[in-house]
């Protein structure tokens, strides 16, 4: 049931994340001279932006953690120290895809976060709401 619950969550917080990369990506992509400035630049903001929110998402959907006070400082360290990784692999990712298969980022953005997706649910589950 876990893994099931993992999955919506994770489709609701790809939604999301991809939804802000999305908005900010429409914006920037006028500002700057370069498109990989553009779509580098979303990425970052949406990646940051989205960890809030898959934070309390699976806290309190997937993993049901009852861990509060100061105890979710810790596990949110915890979070926040795991996503690090899953965000450079992330940036690291996205112009490869994008630039060595000639696609347009919003279709190598979605690429990438379902890479990162399932080593996302790895460490949820084995370091972070164990």
């Amino acid at each position: 049931m876990q893994k099931i619950r993992f999955l919506i969550v994770g489709l609701w917080n790809t939604l999301i994340g991809y939804s802000i990369y999305y908005f900010f990506y429409s914006l920037m992509e006028g500002v700057f001279d370069e498109e990989y400035q553009a779509y580098m630049t979303s990425m970052i903001i949406s990646q940051f932006l989205s960890i809030v929110n898959s934070y309390l998402s699976h806290k309190y959907i997937t993993f049901k953690s009852k861990i509060k006070g100061m105890g979710m400082v810790s596990e949110f360290f915890k979070f926040t120290s795991a996503y690090i990784g899953t965000f450079i692999i992330t940036i690291l990712m996205l112009p490869l895809v994008t630039e060595l298969f000639t696609l347009d980022p919003r279709l190598s953005a979605i690429i990438v976060m379902a890479i990162v997706a399932v080593g996302s649910y790895l460490l949820n589950a084995k370091y972070i709401f164990k």
